[in-house]
């Protein structure tokens, strides 16, 4: 079993099974009854009794049809309608010619009962246009569902005039999805009142998967999406079991009651990439009793009893998990304008209190707030509109209308040809939103930039690589020279800038690079040979012969590192060892993310990676860290791998590394300050398939300070990666175990290599790891009777894990590592030795040649290290699925088989679509088979869910061929219940249910 190594934010695009389409050319309107649309379907399906199942109907593009009643859709049919081309097929409602008022269109286009609707490029406008007097006669709906079971599946399509709402589910649906559409002129007062005029009404009850991905709202007078118990606010709604609101542009919205008003929800909310202008138009009003009403379910108030107004808002709820990241949003300056006429009236925040909450540090930067970017082409702002509600000819903040006058009330309507042809919500590339969103693309609708939307769906960023010119000694070449030369020229790092450097050759960094939020540092290998960078003399300061103090700092931007190897002097010239500097990569402001695969950090006395302010993600993956401490130039509590300080981190993930020459810890996160205050919380933890070797830990070895839902260290290999031990009198070293609220009899803080602060929350997955001391390090104890191997983990941990604690670790002989250095024995003798400092830090009387560990230089990390080790020790198969634990690296084979451990089913044929097929057994027990398909070769990820949305395991990550696969799941390490299993192949993803049933 793999366990998942990446989050991957989820966009879901069309789906369902592909058949052979049987299609029917349908008639444009020419204003006789049997032209109507919905004769013409009624008569092909009446005749067969129903809709074909295969039945696909196509109007031509850019022709006009009319439609002048409604269409139910039936349990068991799909009505599926497309146009014939790449522009749209117009419909528009027409009179009926019947009932009291001949001139009305029908009350809905369409209405399924139990059925499902699809629609590609269509364009509906819920009155005849070129007629405006039928203006006056707008219905309230343009589609419905009735009967529970339907889902709407709809892409690129142009919703235009309803008084009411575009959909509205009277009954539980399975899917509302809406991709590349625009919705606009929602609601007329003419028919309707300011609470109508919404997108997506989803009333009061549940939809299993709500997503809404690459369309436009605007002019709308209420809500986008309105998820509402009208009746008892308090009872809620049903579930929305998942939502992706992804890549939307939302202008020019009154939000009458809110912008999404999301009601109760379920597994997953994720709200990323959008871009908002002026998309709570209307603003807060703590003192509107009117508009307020319908916040009654979120369980905020304002001092007066009002409820609290937000854009966006739920029922609360403590197990969702929210994804909100990316978004943007502004005021025009006339919806300024507007809340300066109104000084009970502001912009309100985008997002309820609950939800900031539940987002924590994260929340501050869910939505930033930008200058009005501008679009090309656009409709003005309903400032009309809103000036009516509040001004006391209008109702003075009430829903009365009865003065209410299209020419001077009205929104700025355009018709349906402007949506289709003019209207541009493309914007400028100085906004910060053009390169904001995920990956350096645009926030906002990606069809207003057509070559990127084509890039984003291909999900390969279309790489621009520039070769950096490896360094002869002079400042051009050095590393970052070459760099700023390139990111100057253009402002700042271009989004799909690769920065790539000879395999094997080797750069000189001599200053720091700094990363500005926005940004990503991609610096890469040109093959399988690591790239080497050495931290060369600057030339200047207080000592010229000092390394920059760090190579690379990120300010709110990203890192991603692969194939380099890197230390933090020049090594060719020995005198500059004791130059050192202390650390190697860091972080200044929120934010960041460092994604490092392949990669080797030798030769800090800090750390290779601090963080001094809130992380993302620290994923280090096939990387080794050594060499981490000198005491020429610090001391033995530094020496780190990676030093999270007393900050958040959203996950860190650390696979198939091997950790070795560390002075203090692996991991530190730690409140130096105030211990017992704590941490920002790492929301997830994943270490799986490491080695740690010849670690003296002087502070421990995994110091993972406060943690947040799931720690997972499974399948690691420990030799000597605790050799200082464990001293209960030893004062100077115990005190970094503070914030774990054990202790020794004699008050010190209670040692032991993997310590947390306690909480009875976070999900523990702590198995098949093995650990050995070496014939070395045993001598060492021996020598210091007060001094022992220690327990792996803390007493906290193992009350958590329970009857699992006692195989959590398993201790085997030294395996025997092909080609390691030696244990750092010396500068642990220097440490207890009354020479050294007798138990203290002090270092003064240390030499390099006596006291230090064993330094191999980056060529011997590079070439001729080599952990692997006999078949014969238990930790060989020991791993889960009988892999090895420790890092695979070691053993190629094994670590191929473990990548692909996925089985190709040869004669399945080349398949048409992505599918995932439902289990095989299920309900199951233990295990079960999980098909799926691809119809080209594509990077595919694997992952079974609990029911609270938390990653169980990855059964598959990486490249696959086209065709069909198989992969068990063995799930005889987990309990009895409902998994969820999601197949995710870059802009494709589909979920599954599951049973497991012991």
């Amino acid at each position: 079993m793999k366990y998942k190594f990446y989050i991957i934010a989820v966009l879901v695009f069309l789906s369902g099974t592909i058949i052979a389409q049987d299609v029917l050319t349908l008639t444009p309107w020419d204003g006789t009854a049997g032209t109507e649309l919905f004769a013409q379907i009624l008569a092909d399906s009446t005749a067969d009794g129903g809709i074909k199942p295969n039945r696909v109907y196509e109007l031509t593009a850019g022709q006009v049809y009319g439609a002048g009643q409604t269409f139910y859709v039936e349990d068991g049919n799909t009505l599926r309608l497309r146009s014939s081309g790449d522009e749209h097929a117009i419909i528009y409602l027409i009179p009926t010619g019947t009932g009291s008022n001949p001139q009305n269109p029908p009350g809905y286009f369409v209405r399924t009962r139990g059925g499902d609707l699809e629609m590609t490029g269509i364009a509906l406008s819920g009155y005849l246009e070129p007629v405006d007097e039928n203006f006056y006669n707008i219905q309230g709906g343009q589609l419905r569902s009735d009967s529970e079971g339907s889902s709407f599946i709809i892409d690129n399509c142009i919703f235009s005039n309803c008084s009411g709402q575009v959909l509205r589910t009277n009954a539980s649906t399975k899917k509302v999805q809406f991709t590349n559409c625009i919705m606009t002129n929602l609601g007329t007062l003419q028919t309707s009142n300011f609470g109508a005029g919404k997108g997506i009404d989803l009333r009061d009850v549940s939809c299993d998967e709500l997503i809404l991905v690459n369309n436009t709202f605007t002019n709308y007078q209420d809500r986008v999406v309105r998820h509402y118990n009208f009746g008892n606010p308090l009872e809620g709604t049903g579930d929305i079991g998942r939502v992706v609101i992804d890549h939307n542009t939302f202008y020019s919205g009154m939000g009458f009651h809110g912008t999404l008003s999301l009601g109760n929800v379920g597994g997953t909310v994720q709200i990323t990439n959008n871009l908002m202008v002026d998309a709570f138009a209307a603003g807060e009003d703590s003192t509107d009793a009117t508009r307020t009403a319908e916040w009654a379910n979120n369980g905020e108030f304002y001092q007066n009893g009002n409820s609290k107004m937000s854009w966006i808002f739920t029922a609360q709820n403590d197990t969702t998990k929210w994804i909100v990241n990316n978004n943007y949003y502004a005021i025009s300056s006339a919806g300024q304008g507007f809340f300066d006429a109104h000084t009970e009236i502001t912009e309100g925040s985008p997002l309820s209190d609950h939800i900031k909450s539940r987002l924590g540090v994260y929340a501050d930067d869910a939505f930033v707030k930008i200058d009005d970017p501008g679009f090309v082409n656009a409709q003005d702002l309903m400032i009309n509109l809103m000036n009516f509600y509040v001004d006391p000819a209008g109702g003075n903040k009430t829903k009365e209308t009865g003065t209410w006058v299209r020419e001077e009330d009205d929104m700025d309507r355009r018709p349906l040809s402007f949506w289709m042809n003019d209207f541009d919500v493309s914007y400028p590339t100085s906004s910060p939103a053009y390169t904001g969103a995920e990956d350096g693309y645009p926030a906002g609708n990606l069809n207003a930039f057509p070559t990127l939307k084509a890039e984003w769906e291909s999900g390969e960023i279309q790489e621009e690589v520039l070769t950096l010119t490896p360094w002869d000694g002079t400042a051009g070449t050095e590393l970052f020279a070459q760099i700023l030369a390139d990111s100057a020229a253009d402002g700042g790092i271009k989004p799909n800038r690769v920065y790539e450097l000879t395999a094997g050759q080797v750069y000189g960094a001599g200053q720091t690079f700094y990363v500005e939020d926005g940004n990503t540092l991609r610096l890469r290998s040109s093959g399988d040979e690591h790239a080497i960078i050495y931290l060369i003399p600057t030339g200047t300061g207080s000592n010229p012969e000092n390394p920059p103090g760090y190579f690379i700092r990120t300010r709110g931007g990203d890192l991603e590192m692969t194939g380099i190897a890197l230390s933090g002097y020049l090594e060719p010239v020995d005198e500059n060892f004791y130059n050192i500097q202390g650390g190697q990569l860091r972080s200044d402001s929120e934010g960041s993310s460092f994604i490092i695969d392949n990669c080797i950090f030798s030769n800090c006395s800090g750390q290779v990676l601090r963080t001094n302010a809130s992380t993302k993600k620290v994923q280090f993956t096939n990387c080794i860290l050594t060499n981490l401490g000198t005491l020429q130039t610090s001391n033995l509590g530094a020496g780190k791998g990676l030093d999270l300080r007393d900050v958040s981190c959203g996950e860190l993930i650390l696979v198939n590394n091997t950790f070795t020459n560390y002075q203090d810890r692996v991991v530190r996160h730690y409140n130096f300050g105030n211990p017992l205050e704590g941490t920002g919380d790492i929301g997830r933890v994943v270490i799986d398939h490491n080695t740690f070797y010849s670690g003296m830990g002087f502070h421990g070895t995994l110091s993972l300070g406060n943690v947040g839902e799931t720690v997972q260290i499974t399948n690691n290999l420990m030799v000597d990666a605790f050799s200082a031990g464990e001293d209960s009198t030893d004062a100077t070293r115990t005190a970094e175990w503070a914030n774990n609220g054990e202790f020794y009899a004699n008050g010190n803080s209670k040692m032991s290599w993997i310590f947390t602060a306690q909480n009875d929350t976070t999900n523990w997955i702590v198995n098949n790891n093995y650990y050995a001391i070496s014939d070395v390090g045993q001598s060492f104890f021996d020598a210091h009777s007060e001094i022992s191997e220690g327990s792996p983990l803390s007493d906290h941990i193992q009350a958590r894990l329970g009857g699992a604690a006692a195989s959590a670790f398993t201790k085997i002989d030294d395996p025997g590592f092909t080609n390691v250095q030696d244990l750092m024995i010396n500068i642990m003798n220097f440490y207890v030795d009354p020479a050294g400092g007798n138990k203290t830090k002090e270092t003064g009387t240390w030499a390099r040649e006596e006291d230090d560990m064993d330094r191999r230089p980056l060529s011997f990390w590079m070439n001729d290290f080599d952990v692997s080790y006999p078949t014969s020790s238990p930790a060989y198969t020991g791993a889960e699925e009988g892999f090895p634990a420790g890092n695979l690296n070691a053993f190629p084979d094994k670590l191929a088989d473990w990548i692909t451990d996925v089985r190709q089913i040869p004669s399945a044929g080349i398949p048409d679509e992505y599918t995932l097929l439902q289990n095989y057994p299920n309900p199951f027990n233990p295990s079960t088979m999980i098909t799926f398909s691809l119809p080209k070769t594509a990077r595919v990820n694997i992952t079974v869910y609990n029911m609270l949305g938390q990653a169980v395991v990855t059964l598959a990550d990486g490249e696959f061929n086209m065709g069909t696969h198989e992969v068990e799941w063995n799930a005889s390490n987990v309990s009895s219940g409902v998994y969820f299993y999601q197949m995710s192949t870059g802009r494709t993803t589909i979920t599954k249910k599951m049973m497991l049933l012991k």
